[in-house]
């Protein structure tokens, strides 16, 4: 019998352990191959198995699904208080009324926190695997979309404002073999996910309101990107063809569906992006290659073929990832420990300001509602943040000496939320760090 080292269970043994003491665990036997294991309890069935004749018999293909979500999912901790994750936080996203802050964690689960009081009000499991991308429906909240490491996208209904009674609406999943299912957000009332596999990417959505999903777009590269701040319009796709690339852009908007805005740079050197953002007023900005930025205005209308309005070469090394400010006037781009942001003033002209003070890699960083300041999150434990307009630092949280891996600002822009590689998560009030600066 194999032996493993403590702290080298799989994700599937960390979840067996984290229902076990209200879960009922029947053991099948095989015909000499590895045994596959049945775990059920009021809200998930699992079932787990080593060997892929099984798998294939028994899940039709999957590894680890979560087959069915029975009514309400039960808390995993019944006490309030003090809580976090078993695994490393991977997702923190806040409600749009600032009220709840969710996180999602290797551990597969998810945790609903009470932003106001800084408690736990309630944790789930969530995806087999764990979990990886959360948003709240944009226009009340009521609703949290998850997806996770099982290919599957779920919808969860958390309540009412002040009650926590969290709901399974529906589990989207795909019957083919070796899709891959990602969640990109919501667009009003729908919540938009892509299927892919490593030749084909579809873009759909799935409507609340009338339970009906339907398919917006089917390609080959496809990357979708919000395209508003607040989600309550819609999302920006990005396309890829041929060597060089021609980079096509669709817009999907959640009232007049698909609808194309042309080719960006057609130049003889476009690599195909890395990773984008966008503005709720039109302006995108795309990594390509290792060191640039290539900025557009997508604001005006757009010709058949444009090019960019700007390109900004990155100085720090090679860029890790990039944001554009709420009102497009600023872009972020970070690699190893620093950043860099440009001012749109004269179309990107001066010099973008450095910003230093992390003693490791910088994970992600993110841009408060106002655009004033900007959160960065470091492999060091400690977060950061710094005053956008003369590039001085005004706090710096050093809660933890784990990595931090993810922050997050509420939408009134009082709270900033970061989770770290231990599991932790931890709410500040901006008011009570940043003092007078």
């Amino acid at each position: 019998m194999e032996v493993r080292e403590k702290g080298a269970e799989t994700p599937l043994e960390l979840v067996k352990q984290r229902l076990v003491k209200e879960t009922q665990v029947t053991e099948l036997s095989g015909t000499g191959d590895p045994v596959a294991a049945v775990c059920t309890s009021n809200d998930i069935l699992f079932i787990a198995t080593g060997d892929p004749r099984q798998q294939e018999d028994i899940l039709g293909g999957g590894v680890g699904l979560v087959l069915s979500h029975i009514a309400s999912p039960r808390k995993v901790k019944d006490n309030v208080g003090d809580g976090r994750h078993d695994a490393a936080v991977s997702v923190l996203t806040v409600s749009p009324g600032g009220k709840w802050v969710a996180s999602g964690s290797a551990d597969s689960t998810i945790i609903l926190w009470d932003a106001n009081l800084r408690i736990l009000a309630h944790e789930w499991v969530a995806h087999v695997g764990g979990v990886d991308r959360l948003a709240f429906s944009p226009s009340d909240g009521q609703f949290l979309a998850s997806s996770g490491k099982d290919n599957a996208v779920t919808i969860w209904a958390v309540g009412a404002q002040d009650v926590v009674d969290v709901k399974c609406v529906i589990a989207l999943k795909e019957v083919e073999r070796m899709w891959r299912v990602e969640l990109c957000g919501w667009a009003g009332d729908s919540l938009l996910f892509t299927s892919r596999t490593k030749t084909k990417a579809v873009v759909r959505s799935w409507d609340t309101r009338t339970s009906t999903q339907r398919q917006l777009l089917a390609g080959g590269s496809i990357q979708v990107i919000p395209s508003s701040q607040d989600g309550a319009s819609g999302f920006l796709v990005l396309s890829t063809k041929g060597n060089p690339s021609i980079l096509r852009a669709r817009e999907i908007d959640k009232d007049t569906g698909v609808r194309p805005i042309g080719f960006l740079a057609c130049d003889g050197r476009t690599s195909p992006p890395k990773d984008a953002s966008c503005s709720s007023g039109g302006r995108l900005a795309i990594i390509h290659g290792d060191a640039r930025v290539l900025v557009w205005d997508l604001e005006a209308d757009a010709p058949a073929s444009a090019r960019p309005l700007s390109e900004l070469i990155y100085s720090g090394g090679n860029i890790q990832g990039i944001a554009v400010s709420p009102d497009g006037s600023q872009v972020l781009a970070w690699g190893g420990n620093s950043m860099t942001i440009w001012d749109a003033h004269d179309d990107f002209a001066a010099p973008g300001k450095l910003f230093e003070g992390h003693d490791d890699r910088i994970v992600t960083a993110s841009f408060s509602p106002d655009g004033k300041a900007v959160a960065s999150a470091s492999k060091d434990g400690v977060v950061r943040l710094w005053n956008t307009l003369n590039g001085s630092c005004i706090a710096t949280l050093m809660d933890h000496s784990d990595s931090v891996v993810c922050v997050a600002f509420s939408p009134d822009g009082h709270l900033l939320s970061s989770g770290y590689a231990n599991g932790t998560v931890i709410i500040h009030l901006l008011r009570d760090i940043i003092l007078d600066k």
